[in-house]
């Protein structure tokens, strides 16, 4: 899925720091910057997958009023994933605070798609009525 990838970005950025952290022969700066190079062409990617989010999510402005919850959700989810985003494209503060801001956003992330996949199915049986 690709809504996931900044998701998958941001846990790498987090292991290769603690890779680095309880190597004996491993500067985390430097292992990071590496990280960071590596990504530079998916960070790309990224970015354009970004707006391409950005642009639909703009055109989900509206909803009918039996859509509103849902919307409101997928809103919400939305500011998750560009949280995750951000994480993903910026690392930075100390491996503890970038931890616990993965941890954090992942958790919330999650909290939210299993609300919004909650809510998905009460609009399908709507329609079959």
């Amino acid at each position: 899925m690709v809504i996931l990838l900044p998701i998958y970005d941001a846990y790498k950025y987090l292991e290769v720091w603690h890779d680095a952290i309880f190597s004996d022969y491993k500067d985390f700066n430097d292992e990071i910057a590496k990280q960071y190079k590596a990504f530079n062409k998916e960070n790309k990617d990224l970015e354009d997958r970004k707006k391409n989010l950005d642009a639909i999510v703009k055109r989900l402005q509206n909803p009918p009023d039996e859509y509103q919850k849902t919307y409101n959700t997928v809103i919400e989810l939305y500011e998750v994933y560009d949280e995750f985003y951000r994480l993903a494209t910026n690392p930075s503060g100390s491996y503890q605070s970038y931890s616990n801001d993965v941890h954090e956003v992942d958790s919330e992330f999650l909290k939210i798609f299993n609300k919004l996949e909650i809510l998905i199915p009460e609009k399908e049986n709507q329609l079959k009525k």
